[in-house]
């Protein structure tokens, strides 16, 4: 007779609606803390992600220095660079500069135009003295 009582005392205690309640916030803490681990997980992999990219780039970045310092490291790469940045040249060479009309005419239009506003401003003032 205990057995069956203790059977319908631990029946009475799972079916009230109080060991409902406490199970359905528990329940609840446990779906927000997987929710919550759930979001940080899909966070550290987008940051991984990102890392991982931008460490390919760093890596890119290094092998074109590197190919850049052992280029530089030859006579023919240090030449390069002396007559891109200081026009230098060598003896028996000529240094060719080419200058492109277009710009010319558009600087002279600009000048003219300058000119001509800088004189009407002048008339007007003189006029207005």
């Amino acid at each position: 007779m205990d057995r069956f009582e203790n059977r319908r005392r631990f029946r009475t205690v799972m079916n009230s609606k109080l060991t409902l309640v406490i199970l359905l916030l528990v329940l609840m803490v446990v779906l927000k803390s997987t929710w919550i681990l759930y979001g940080k997980n899909k966070e550290a992999g987008m940051k991984k992600e990102s890392l991982s990219r931008e460490s390919k780039q760093i890596g890119e970045r290094e092998d074109f220095l590197e190919g850049e310092i052992s280029r530089l490291r030859t006579e023919q790469g240090v030449e390069e660079i002396l007559r891109q940045k200081f026009n230098i040249k060598k003896d028996g060479e000529e240094v060719l500069v080419i200058i492109d009309e277009e710009i010319d005419e558009k600087e002279r239009e600009n000048k003219s135009l300058k000119t001509r506003f800088g004189y009407i401003l002048i008339q007007l003032k003189d006029f207005f003295r």
